[in-house]
């Protein structure tokens, strides 16, 4: 089974077949283990540990597992598919299991330190991020969302004004606009021909000077246009109260003008690098103790979890057991007993990648 195969088939039996528990991501465990390790976790301290819970366990494993009355026949249709990752469970297996769990544990405990700082890390960032840029952050906002209502009040009171002093004209603007919609084609044609002919008289009337010529072309071009002397007027007020207004507001021609919105700094997080690579690094520690490769070790840990948990799955897959390999477990399950926790810890989520210096299964 090539290892993108193995991948996949532990993601997707892992989950419904090996433990029925959520998942943690790999930071979560290490910070798990990590307690659980305690500060000053020696190899006496673990061998103790595991003497200790082997009595306290192994009622509950029994209860896991076949009984001896059920029938050889019975136990016989769970088998699995061996392959060069998925090995026997043997004595000599849950041997060399327990060595390497043991060893995983060890590592992770030796290695508190390195959490212990990462997360200290972390935490003052983040206090500070809480207590002190947040806070001023929110200020800053306060004053930009003042700053957007005077700037949104200004253009408002201008658009108002500007309307305001358009409506004395806007009766006669509609009455023109009218009725240039209701011409022909024809009659909108003959007057533009009109409009430019007038257009160039008058050029040439402001060229000599000719002030009554202008004023009497101008009449002439209103009064074709339906435009009143009380329209003219109206126009004329309009200009009045339109200066009244004052100019427009620079924000509406250029918008880099408005205020800039503060943005709120970044939350810190918690990089779990440091978790990930400690958590890697006992994995393979794990399997050099085992004498296994690192495939070879997570599967086989995975295997024996669900077994420890009585997880059983179906014939073919990887969480089916043997006869033999079910009584190789029973004999030796003392060893492994202390380390439910760790094994029942997300398993799923464990690494595979092969180093070239892991030991091969014997």
């Amino acid at each position: 089974m090539s290892m993108r195969l193995l991948r996949s088939a532990l993601v997707a039996g892992g989950a419904a077949l090996l433990l029925g528990l959520p998942l943690a991501p790999a930071s979560a465990q290490f910070g798990g283990l990590i307690k659980k390790a305690g500060s000053k976790i020696t190899e006496k301290a673990v061998d103790k540990a595991v003497d200790k819970a082997v009595d306290k366990t192994a009622g509950k494993a029994d209860s896991a597992l076949p009984t001896a009355a059920q029938s050889t026949s019975s136990r016989a249709v769970h088998a699995p598919v061996f392959s060069a990752n998925v090995v026997e469970i043997t004595p000599a297996r849950m041997d060399a299991l327990a060595a390497g769990l043991k060893a995983q544990f060890a590592y992770v405990a030796a290695h508190q330190k390195d959490y212990d700082r990462a997360r200290s890390d972390y935490d003052a960032k983040h206090k500070t991020w809480e207590d002190q840029q947040m806070p001023a952050f929110e200020v800053k906002h306060k004053a930009w969302e003042e700053q957007m209502t005077a700037m949104q009040a200004r253009l408002n009171g201008w658009t108002t004004c500007m309307q305001s002093a358009q409506a004395g004209s806007q009766a006669g603007a509609m009455r023109t606009a009218n009725s240039m919609a209701g011409k022909s084609e024809a009659e909108l044609k003959q007057l533009e021909n009109r409009m430019r002919d007038l257009q160039t008289r008058m050029e040439a009337a402001e060229k000599r000077g000719d002030r009554a010529a202008v004023v009497a072309i101008s009449d002439t071009a209103r009064r074709l246009m339906g435009i009143t002397d009380a329209d003219v007027a109206a126009a004329g007020d309009t200009r009045q109260k339109q200066q009244k207004c004052g100019p427009m507001p620079k924000e509406m021609t250029d918008p880099s003008l408005a205020p800039k919105e503060p943005q709120p700094p970044a939350e810190p997080r918690f990089d779990g690098a440091v978790a990930d690579s400690v958590e890697a690094a006992s994995d393979r520690a794990g399997a050099a103790a085992a004498g296994l490769t690192l495939p070879q070790y997570g599967v086989l840990r995975e295997r024996v979890a669900a077994l420890l948990l009585g997880r059983v799955g179906q014939s073919g897959s990887v969480w089916a057991f043997t006869a033999a390999e079910q009584d190789a477990f029973k004999a030796k399950r003392a060893l492994v007993a202390p380390y439910t926790d760790l094994l029942a810890g997300g398993a799923i989520s464990w690494s595979y990648a092969e180093p070239s210096t892991t030991k091969r299964a014997k």
